[in-house]
């Protein structure tokens, strides 16, 4: 499933959404408007908007294609009661003298990329001892997961692992945290729930054939 994203041809602050059942491209496909005004709206709102516009795609096709809705619904729902961030780390990795631990801590950004850093801590006490510095990264989940396996120890005071932000299309670089040089670490920047914004007006088109 691919979505297009781009600039509304209406003129007011309804979100146009279009469907199409063919696989004329090889994929399945829609295209939702975004209003030109959408910039000035809150982050919760806009947030909002992007969930109710694929919530819509998914269940214009599950309708479609007979798919159980009640599964949509339920995921739906959660985001609005959990909120929309994603943070994630890897599993935590010894230093070679087993006194320090390493893993990849990652947030997703408002622009749909990550932001990652390695995090070290003292593996006796647990608690964090500071991070490299904090870079652009994968945007999606299972990119994470595999470029986190790259993790290793150089020495028992630095490690890295290998950094490749567009899925593999781009020459991988080293994230390096050395105990010497170790960044502060702050906590993810927490949204507001979004549930406080309502939902902006859609307009959602029959499923087109083709």
């Amino acid at each position: 499933m691919r979505v297009f994203v781009h600039r509304s041809h209406r003129d007011d602050e309804v979100v146009p959404v279009s469907t199409y059942l063919k696989w004329t491209e090889g994929f399945e496909m829609a295209h939702v408007g975004v209003p030109v005004g959408a910039g000035a709206w809150s982050e919760q709102r806009r947030a909002r908007m992007l969930l109710e516009a694929f919530h819509a795609v998914m269940t214009r096709f599950g309708h479609a294609r007979g798919w159980p809705l009640a599964g949509l619904e339920r995921l739906h729902d959660d985001y609005l009661d959990t909120g929309l961030d994603l943070a994630w780390r890897s599993a935590w990795k010894s230093s070679p003298d087993r006194r320090t631990e390493a893993c990849l801590d990652a947030w997703l950004h408002d622009d749909g990329f990550s932001r990652v850093r390695i995090l070290l801590r003292d593996r006796t006490s647990g608690e964090i001892a500071g991070s490299s510095e904090v870079v652009e990264g994968p945007v999606a989940e299972v990119a994470l997961k595999r470029e986190s396996k790259t993790l290793r120890w150089r020495d028992r005071d630095t490690v890295e692992l290998s950094l490749s932000t567009f899925l593999g299309n781009r020459t991988p670089v080293p994230l390096v945290a050395s105990v010497p040089s170790l960044h502060q670490v702050t906590p993810w920047p927490e949204r507001a729930p979004v549930r406080t914004e309502p939902a902006p007006e859609f307009s959602v088109d029959p499923a087109w054939s083709e």
